[in-house]
């Protein structure tokens, strides 16, 4: 017997999505969670809803993301990227992951899409 998980309407995304997303050139910075405190993964992608799916096939715990942020272009994604790994390296654990908490990383990213306008 096959159990096949039934993703709900609110979860799929809209006919066009990745078309539209590519077009406008918009890129996403997410924080994605293991359903504790800590840790958090930070990165960018211009499919959240795919890469969830990407770490969640390999993680055996269920994720989620704490915060998605789309931002005009995959280059200050990129920047928001770099600045969130430079600031956090004393908490890295391995990979893309840090021992924070979501609010921690989302104040720090809010704080710094602020600065940059």
């Amino acid at each position: 017997m096959c159990r096949c998980r039934v993703t709900s309407r609110a979860r799929q995304r809209p006919w066009g999505f990745r078309d539209f997303v590519k077009a406008r050139g918009y890129c996403s910075v997410y924080l994605l969670a293991v359903g504790a405190p800590r840790p958090i993964k930070g990165g960018l992608t211009d499919d959240p809803q795919r890469r969830l799916g990407d770490f969640q096939i390999a993680h055996y715990r269920p994720l989620g993301f704490h915060q998605v942020w789309w931002v005009p272009g995959k280059a200050i994604a990129a920047r928001l990227e770099n600045a969130f790994k430079y600031y956090f390296l004393p908490d890295h654990i391995r990979g893309e992951w840090y021992n924070l908490t979501g609010d921690e990383a989302a104040t720090f990213v809010e704080e710094t899409i602020e600065s940059l306008g």
